[in-house]
């Protein structure tokens, strides 16, 4: 159950507060919304609003609704299938025509830990978004994006281009240890649109000003993040500096 003291939330509207109550009622498996092969349950939104490490069905749901015809996403399964089969990773790649898009978005979890990849075929670079820059090592990051450009020539990337790989030396940190899902899916919004990933606090601003996609429309997912915006600056206002 969702713990409310509804006095906390003077600043959230109406309906962001009536969403929250209605966690409180019915079954953690009770459907709450699908969008093609996505769906949420209650327990998922709980992952979100009770401040717990977002689980594999957020992130894929969220990502998923960024996807636009220049962004494309992988789930959250496709770095684990790339660990033990290339050629099955490489399919994968191919079936979705990321050759089509300028950006693919890579959600990765390194012991416990959400970080974002993402493959820019325009600028023909590997990208790594991490919220927690010290928990690994400059050399294991740069061996995980190499597997990813590996794959991403086999897929259909003329073999004369050169893909460098590029980790983000001051991206956004948290300053918590469960936050990390929260920052990946900021990382996502921003980068989704060809904006810069620059911003002073984990917030809803950047999903809310979207009022033209159909990210903003998907009230249960922004009421989501609205609540958990709020109660990060109610706990933990400060980030830490990567």
């Amino acid at each position: 159950m969702v713990e409310i003291c509804i006095e906390e939330y003077n600043e959230l509207s109406d309906n962001v507060v009536e969403f929250i109550q209605t966690l409180s009622d019915g079954f953690e498996n009770d459907l709450m919304c699908r969008k093609n092969r996505y769906c949420l349950r209650k327990g998922d939104f709980k992952t979100i609003v009770e401040r717990k490490w977002l689980n594999d069905e957020i992130i894929n749901y969220y990502l998923n609704l960024l996807e636009n015809d220049r962004t494309k996403s992988l789930d959250v399964f496709f770095y684990s299938t790339l660990k033990k089969s290339k050629a099955i990773a490489v399919e994968r790649l191919v079936k979705a025509e990321v050759m089509n898009f300028d950006m693919i978005l890579v959600p990765i979890n390194v012991s416990n830990h959400w970080i974002l990849c993402t493959i820019d075929t325009i600028t023909k670079t590997i990208q790594w978004y991490d919220s927690y820059l010290s928990l690994t090592s400059l050399a294991t990051k740069h061996k995980k994006m190499d597997l990813i450009r590996d794959a991403v020539k086999e897929a259909g990337s003329p073999s004369e281009i050169q893909w460098k790989t590029i980790v983000l030396q001051h991206t956004p940190q948290q300053s918590n240890c469960n936050d990390c899902g929260v920052y990946l899916c900021h990382f996502a919004a921003l980068l989704s649109v060809r904006q810069p990933v620059s911003f002073d606090s984990i917030d809803c601003k950047v999903i809310l000003e979207m009022d033209d996609r159909e990210l903003s429309k998907n009230s249960k997912v922004w009421r989501s993040f609205v609540v958990r915006s709020f109660l990060r600056k109610q706990n933990s206002p400060n980030i830490r500096k990567p």
